[in-house]
């Protein structure tokens, strides 16, 4: 009987082919995988959904292909979003960090491996402590002067030339800013509290003599 049925159905694909040909089969694979990847986020990922991502303080929301911070706010409206404190966004394809006041009490922020190069709502955010800005697209820290309440930032592989804008974080301890384009690490003199330094494979020039007798772990 099975043998019966696999004739029959190659007999099928055969006639099948025939009539539309073999790139048929290929063309119409190929566009259902493109309706697949032009689907928008949005269309599954509901807000039933990521309230069931909330554990407690925290909402895990890594690696889901978001592009849009304001869409999961608008997703959110109707939940009070005070409660969290620990927020993960790493691994999507966010651009802009706007939007992000609708989480006013961030105390932990991870954004790494996004295309974020800019930043805008910042100012309403005094909460941060930790904030993770790894792999993306920074070209500058002009926008962190609001966050100076960060006791841990993590900046590695961007594009960053300078570090102008970190010494209004006066309560700094750990500072990542491995493979940028640094080309001198003078401003790191004034952040007093500062413990531990990761700025390896950077263009510094000069001497950073005295960042090392003054950073306990300092690594370049």
């Amino acid at each position: 009987m099975k043998k019966v049925l696999l004739v029959a159905c190659s007999f099928l694909l055969l006639v099948w082919c025939s009539q539309n040909g073999v790139e048929g089969i290929f063309k119409d694979i190929k566009e259902g995988d493109q309706k697949h990847q032009n689907a928008s986020w949005t269309d599954w990922l509901t807000s039933d959904y990521i309230t069931s991502l909330i554990d407690g303080q925290s909402l895990d929301l890594s690696g889901l292909g978001i592009w849009s911070i304001q869409e999961i706010c608008d997703l959110l409206s109707w939940i009070d979003l005070w409660g969290i404190k620990t927020l993960d966004l790493s691994d999507n394809k966010i651009t802009s960090g706007e939007w992000l006041d609708c989480f006013p009490s961030l105390e932990d922020l991870n954004l790494s491996w996004n295309q974020i190069d800019s930043f805008i709502g910042f100012p309403l955010m005094e909460n941060i402590e930790k904030l993770n800005m790894a792999r993306n697209k920074l070209k500058d820290l002009e926008w962190i002067e609001f966050l100076n309440g960060v006791i841990e930032l993590q900046l590695g592989e961007n594009y960053l030339e300078s570090l102008i804008g970190l010494e209004n974080l006066e309560g700094l301890e750990k500072l990542s800013v491995e493979f940028n384009k640094l080309k001198d690490l003078d401003l790191l003199k004034q952040l007093d509290k500062l413990k531990d330094v990761n700025a390896q494979y950077n263009d510094i020039k000069g001497s950073i003599q005295e960042l090392l007798n003054k950073i306990p772990n300092f690594s370049f």
